[in-house]
């Protein structure tokens, strides 16, 4: 498995792209290290503007991947070309040579992944689950739907973006996948799915699993055939409600939710909202106005293996879906990496072997922070690059990245 990482200069939050796509690569290969096969040094040539990268962008997004799967970074282009259509795009030996803050970029990034030697092979642990198929994907975004301004890349972000910034490490999973050894499994977006698939989720939530699913899914079958009867039809028993009519919002338009005992706060949806009804389910978010007024909006049915059934049939705003995501995280008893949740701009990312278990600390942000690195297994950390012991808390540069290690023969199991 490898993949090609350009990461957008003019969004500041492209690093979560980078983050998801890592996870997703690592997933592809059911866990196995896989490889960084294209990345420009610097500059790219094909978008309308092609800023340089700022010092050290170059480094802190290679580890990036490497903290979440990549057992190798390659690069495209090794001698930055004279001629050609690609002539623009920068090189590991730029047009200048060798005396350019890109050659000694790129050496510097090589004699620090020798370094890294002993994260090779290594692996992540993750006890929660993103469910994507593609062409569920494709088959959502075609015309002649209750709305066309859905975007599955955009509802898949909002959905790990809390996650990423709490820290939790994810698998993305085919939803005909064995998803029983995760104890959350979240289905953003799934309009197809085939009746296995559909089996999987519940085998997940009857072994223990929390799930949680988000609106107009489980729709129709895997030839685009509406699965009839009240919607999501293969879901309607494992959440505890149906949905009688999807509904769609005008751009522009915006819906009001209050929580279930009558108290407004600050949640809206957008772009998305369906008429549900509750039969077993308690309703955590309710519609204000219009002809759902007091409908659920998202409810959550207790099961029988001890955790619960989430269903979110609206377009929440950013906030609300953050907190309500982060709950369901901690009802299910799914662990984040670290103890304490990074600040705001820091990602943290684990890989382990059966010795050792290698702590990534990456800094997006343009400030100096601490960040705590406790992970609840009660082993001291080591940083890779000199030796020296860290204890409690770390403080991590602007733009930094800080790779820790710790022998995994002395871990203690949190739970």
């Amino acid at each position: 498995v490898s993949d090609d990482w350009y990461p957008d200069l003019a969004d500041p939050l492209s690093h979560l792209e980078g983050a998801a796509g890592a996870d997703l690569m690592r997933s592809l290969g059911e866990g196995r290290p896989w490889l960084l096969m294209e990345q420009a040094v610097s500059a790219i040539n094909w978008r309308a503007v092609n800023p340089p990268k700022s010092g050290g962008a170059y480094r802190r997004w290679s580890l990036q991947q490497v903290a979440r799967g990549a057992d190798a970074v390659l690069h495209f282009q090794w001698r930055a070309s004279v001629g050609g259509a690609e002539k623009w795009h920068s090189g590991m030996l730029p047009h200048a040579g060798p005396r350019t803050r890109t050659w000694r970029e790129v050496v510097g990034l090589g004699a620090e992944l020798e370094g890294l030697a002993d994260v090779a092979g290594a692996t992540t642990p993750c006890d929660i689950a993103i469910v994507l198929d593609w062409p569920s994907w494709w088959a959502l975004e075609l015309d002649s739907r209750p709305s066309t301004r859905l975007s599955m890349v955009r509802i898949l972000r909002s959905w790990y973006e809390p996650l990423w910034r709490r820290g939790c490490s994810v698998d993305f999973a085919h939803p005909e996948s064995d998803l029983s050894g995760y104890r959350l499994v979240l289905v953003p977006q799934l309009y197809s799915v085939t009746d296995h698939g559909a089996q999987r989720l519940v085998d997940a939530a009857d072994a223990g699993a929390t799930v949680a699913v988000g609106y107009f899914s489980g729709a129709v079958d895997e030839q685009d055939r509406v699965r009839s009867g009240g919607y999501p039809a293969p879901w309607t028993d494992l959440l505890g409600i149906w949905v009688e009519e999807y509904r769609p919002l005008l751009p522009g338009e915006t819906v009001e939710l209050r929580t279930a005992d009558g108290g407004l706060g600050q949640a809206s949806a957008s772009e998305w909202t369906e008429h549900v009804h509750a039969e077993r389910a308690e309703v955590v978010l309710a519609y204000v106005g219009g002809d759902i007024d007091g409908c659920p909006a998202v409810t959550r049915r207790s099961l029988p293996s001890g955790s619960a059934a989430w269903y979110l049939s609206a377009g929440l705003d950013q906030a609300a879906l953050d907190a309500l995501l982060l709950r369901i995280v901690d009802e299910s008893g799914a662990r984040p990496i670290l103890v304490e949740a990074p600040p705001s701009d820091v990602e943290v990312a684990v890989r382990q072997t059966d010795q050792q278990r290698f702590l990534f600390l990456i800094n997006h942000g343009g400030t100096a922070v601490p960040v705590t690195v406790d992970d609840g297994t009660g082993c001291a950390w080591t940083r890779v690059d000199d030796g020296t012991p860290v204890v409690d808390r770390i403080t991590l540069e602007a733009g930094d990245v800080v790779v820790l290690s710790t022998a995994r023969e002395r871990m203690v199991d949190p739970a």
